[in-house]
């Protein structure tokens, strides 16, 4: 999560745009550890038992990513460089972004790895601009 966080911030401090910025954060977020993970021949038995094992430590990891992303769409609507649509909030954006991405790595057959950042960016863009607008 840091990783993520910091490639966020960098790609901001080099004028990235809003897609740049959240479809950066999702993929180190998502898709490192799914990289790593995915070249053992046990990849499926590790995802089980991760599940089986560790879900309520899972579920708190979400919630307080989704924290910190909520926050930086936040910010980047009172910069003026990202308008939510209607009754949507940032909270809501932020739970559609990260489902999307945990379901890109659970879709069968499974993404070629060298596809994968540009899935989370497409899923990302989709979403992004179904619930919001750049400035």
């Amino acid at each position: 999560m840091d990783n993520a966080r910091d490639a966020g911030d960098r790609i901001d401090a080099e004028g990235g745009s809003v897609l740049d910025i959240i479809a950066g954060i999702i993929d180190i977020r998502y898709g490192d550890l799914w990289r790593i993970l995915s070249v053992s021949p046990h990849a499926s038995e590790i995802k089980g038992m991760s599940f089986h094992l560790c879900t309520p430590l899972m579920v708190e990891m979400a919630i307080t990513f989704q924290a910190e992303v909520e926050t930086r769409i936040t910010r980047l609507v009172a910069e003026g460089r990202l308008k939510l649509k209607g009754a949507f909030t940032a909270a809501q954006l932020v739970q559609m972004l990260t489902d999307s991405a945990r379901g890109v790595n659970q879709v069968y057959p499974l993404a070629p790895l060298e596809n994968l950042s540009t899935q989370y960016r497409e899923t990302c863009k989709a979403i992004l601009y179904g619930y919001a607008e750049d400035l």
